[in-house]
């Protein structure tokens, strides 16, 4: 895990925060091909069906970037944590009988920009 993604991690309060393109951290490391650090943002539950403003999730733009090994790890994690994406209610939730909520769509996302800059230093790393 490279130390950016180490210290989004530990110092962002929420990793769903968006960008002003609609990107999460979670998109913005697919975009990357950053395999180890999503292994790792993984363990804290983003929202993988966020779509940002070109209406891509994780899902559909890592095959459309055919990131292939991406998308396999999470299909991987959606299958081991049991996780049913509800269209209707536009919302992402763990298939229990307590309906437990991981993420609402609906609850208010506010671009930070702690994750720009944050996401600005990840592709700084690459160069």
């Amino acid at each position: 895990m490279s130390e950016t993604i180490k210290y989004i991690i530990e110092n962002i309060s929420n990793l769903n925060e968006i960008d002003s393109n609609g990107n999460t951290l979670l998109l913005c490391l697919v975009y990357l091909n950053k395999i180890e650090d999503i292994k790792e943002l993984l363990k804290y539950n983003p929202n993988i069906f966020h779509k940002n403003n070109n209406d891509f999730n994780a899902l559909t733009l890592s095959n459309y970037l055919k990131y292939y090994d991406i998308n396999r790890i999470l299909h991987e994690y959606i299958e081991k944590n049991n996780i049913n994406y509800n269209t209707e209610e536009n919302t992402l939730r763990k298939r229990t009988s307590s309906s437990n909520f991981l993420y609402n769509e609906n609850m208010e996302n506010n671009s930070n920009s702690s994750l720009s800059s944050s996401v600005s230093s990840i592709s700084d790393d690459l160069l």
